[in-house]
């Protein structure tokens, strides 16, 4: 492996000391003199028409200075080209779900606001509601949206002869496994802050992962050309998906801010964030495999039946791709994917680490496991003779460069000694994934543009659209800068986006925010750093090739004595030849094609990460209760940029993942969430957390900067099948829904007619 002074090093994070020290400020700490507070008033029915709103009484009151319903909020543009979603700003003509948006009220503090929430007055009619996709399916069901039936999007896709591999398989297996809604449960709910000026400038303070993206649909929504609205990215408290999308909180504050002449700052309670946020989408998954007697996996059908919820977002392209993901961990050809996505009354569901993939790995992993044990091979055996290999061409066209999975699953197995453990309590479970770590989504421009800038101080400023989600990317950035000029991390800033100075983002769809946004950082800094050279040169009356970058200094090789520091020369290029200062440009732009749209097929990533992970766990019989002793977990992610960071994503990945398989789950009574706080909704928290071996795998990539693919996905996808196929190993029975709590667990017993 190459060597290098900064990258490969667990430097600390560069915004951590002022996350420390309370210092770094997010959207809520935002403030602007006279700002105002934006409340919400939300549905209480799960679908009920809305016959009368009146807001006399609440307009009187002093200190509201504006309330918004429907019909001060502009209708959707007729051609929504950025926007997948169809929820209005507001409720019209009918709620929809518990938590819909019906009016807002902006007032001079928090207190004034929720009284005046209190004095409207909605007259409802209430209607039937459906909750589930099943019934929603039904002949005669209430419809949801506003026309059309209850099937928010469909699809069927096939590779290869499905139907001739089945008939010529030895062993056919199927089975049927479900998984819930999970809240991503982030620390900072979602908050913002706007100011509409003098001008007719929008300006918004967002703690998103996607500025760009959101500042794009925002624009739109409101009918204002996108030069007048700036969006300023704020640092952000924790996201895992939630925060990629236009929630209602942004065009919400945007339109108060408009009607007051005031900035106005709004943030959702945590009863809000379980309501009236994007969880993940809920699924049953039919899974049906066919096998030769050796164990060549020949042919996989999936159907998939999932809730989308009252509104849509991108329910459909999660469940596509959660379906299509997962078949790329192995060599098979033939493969027939159908899948629903279906209106109920209940929150819409969006993005959540895993992107769909997480379900659909949990229940493919899940039955693999079953497969191997019924063909007599060990879970591994099963794996290792059908898992990718570099170079291969997947049935879905990905075309796999580096693959390190064999060497994880490897791994994996040693660290705990597969295999070896026998305990009529104790029991280890594997599971493999892969995930993509850039997506190519059109023919147009699909890469990321960046700048690096030299002050006349010799610092080094990063300027990239790319967001800070609390993945550790502005650190990264800076490991990449800092290595190709030669200068240490103390040297490099960079500063959160701001739509008025940093370049259009694509967002962090997939795992691209590292691969695409550090390969344009990476040509940025080199960029830079010719432009140095050239000038050093002139100034040493040298030649370019005799020079070298090291420490912060330009010197001639050879001759440590006569150099120059990179403040010298950004100062020179500024007051002597130009009067310009140095601006380094990196432009990426990946070699592969957009996937098709209807078909799904493509190489839209230029690189692809792999991971497995072993649980070993010990399981009370008497009260179902299960204790994970161990976790290893290996993950082929390139180089690792910052081998700690690296070790953090899995870790908190893993935290999701084992929220995802044992404890977590929104759960709903006639539409209405039961358990909307974190007391009844069950986090796993640190003191939960078992010992976890993270091992990094780091098979070189050229096609990304210094090597490095990405990590953000393995951790959170593959705990929740690794448990279950544990639970098996120890109990010898199938916990088939998601979480797997102690009484599934012993009613799975029970069923089986073991003695508890």
């Amino acid at each position: 492996m190459t060597k290098y002074s900064v990258v490969g090093k667990s430097v600390p994070r560069v915004d951590a000391r002022d996350k420390a020290a309370g210092r770094a400020k997010y959207a809520v700490d935002e403030d602007l003199p006279g700002c105002l507070v934006g409340l919400v008033l939300r549905s209480p029915h799960p679908h009920a028409r809305i016959v009368h709103i009146d807001t006399g009484r609440a307009e009187r009151l002093a200190g509201v200075k504006a309330i918004l319903t429907a019909r001060d909020a502009p209708l959707p543009p007729p051609k929504r080209s950025s926007i997948e979603q169809d929820k209005r700003i507001f409720a019209r003509g009918r709620a929809r779900f518990v938590g819909d948006e019906l009016a807002a009220v902006a007032a001079r503090d928090e207190d004034t606001a929720g009284e005046a929430l209190e004095l409207i007055r909605v007259e409802y009619a209430q209607l039937p509601a459906v909750f589930t996709p099943e019934d929603a399916l039904k002949p005669g069901a209430p419809i949801v949206p506003e026309d059309g039936d209850n099937i928010a999007g469909s699809f069927c896709l096939t590779r290869g002869d499905v139907d001739a591999a089945f008939a010529r398989a030895d062993h056919i297996f199927q089975d049927e496994l479900e998984t819930q809604i999970q809240n991503q449960c982030y620390l900072e709910p979602l908050s913002c802050l706007a100011s509409y000026d003098v001008n007719g400038r929008l300006t918004i303070w967002i703690s998103s992962m996607d500025p760009s993206g959101v500042r794009l649909c925002l624009a739109q929504t409101l009918g204002l050309p996108e030069g007048r609205v700036r969006m300023i990215q704020c640092n952000v408290g924790g996201a895992f998906g939630g925060k990629i999308t236009m929630l209602p909180i942004y065009p919400i504050c945007a339109l108060l801010s408009m009607k007051t002449g005031r900035p106005v700052k709004m943030m959702n309670n945590r009863e809000e964030e379980f309501i009236a946020t994007l969880p993940r989408v809920p699924m049953v998954i039919d899974i049906k495999t066919g096998f030769s007697k050796d164990g060549i996996f020949l042919a996989k059908e999936t159907k998939v039946l999932a809730d989308n919820g009252a509104y849509m977002d991108k329910g459909p392209r999660i469940v596509i791709k959660g379906t299509v993901l997962p078949d790329n961990v192995y060599r098979v050809a033939n493969i027939r994917s159908e899948g629903k996505i279906v209106y109920t009354n209940k929150s819409a569901v969006g993005a959540f680490r895993g992107f769909g993939t997480a379900q659909l790995t949990y229940a493919l992993e899940t039955h693999l496991d079953r497969v191997a044990r019924e063909l007599g091979m060990t879970p591994q055996e099963l794996r290792l003779k059908n898992f990718t290999r570099p170079g291969d061409l997947t049935a879905h066209g990905w075309k796999v460069g580096t693959c390190g999975l064999k060497e994880c699953i490897e791994e994996v197995s040693q660290k705990i000694n597969f295999g070896k453990i026998k305990s009529h309590t104790r029991g280890l479970g594997v599971a493999c994934t892969a995930y993509d770590c850039d997506n190519r989504q059109s023919a147009d421009f699909g890469g990321s543009v960046a700048y690096v800038k030299i002050s006349e101080e010799g610092k080094v400023q990063i300027i990239s659209g790319e967001a800070d989600y609390g993945q550790g990317m502005r650190t990264i950035f800076a490991q990449m800068a800092a290595e190709v000029l030669g200068v240490s991390m103390a040297e490099v800033e960079i500063p959160l986006p701001d739509s008025d100075y940093t370049p259009f983002s694509q967002g962090p769809w997939a795992l691209r925010v590292t691969v695409s946004g550090g390969n344009a950082v990476m040509l940025a800094a080199e960029d830079a750093k010719c432009q140095l050279l050239e000038l050093a040169a002139h100034m040493l009356e040298a030649n370019v090739k005799d020079l070298e970058l090291a420490e912060g200094k330009i010197q001639v090789k050879g001759s440590p004595g006569k150099g120059l520091s990179l403040a010298e020369v950004a100062r020179y290029a500024i007051f002597k030849p130009s009067g310009s200062a140095i601006i380094g440009k990196g432009v990426d732009e990946p070699d592969t094609n957009p996937r098709d749209p209807k078909t799904f097929y493509g190489n839209s990533s230029r690189a692809y990460i792999f991971g497995s992970q072993v649980v070993e766990v010990d399981i009370d019989r008497e009260t179902g209760r299960l204790k994970i002793l161990n976790i290893s977990s290996a993950h082929d992610l390139g180089t690792a940029i910052n081998p700690a960071a690296a070790e953090g994503q899995i870790e908190g990945g893993i935290a999701t993942g084992l929220g995802l398989g044992l404890t977590e789950e929104v759960l709903y009574n006639q539409g209405a969430v039961l358990n909307p706080n974190l007391v009844d909704y069950k986090v796993p928290t640190a003191a939960d957390m078992p010992p976890i071996e993270t091992i990094l795998v780091q098979p070189y990539d050229h096609k990304c900067a210094f090597g490095a693919k990405a990590i953000g996905m393995p951790g959170t996808i593959l705990p929740p099948p690794a448990l279950s196929n544990a639970i098996y190993d120890a109990l010898g029975v199938r916990v088939n829904s998601l979480p797997m709590t102690p009484m599934k667990i012993l009613k799975c017993l029970e069923r089986l007619g073991t003695e508890v």
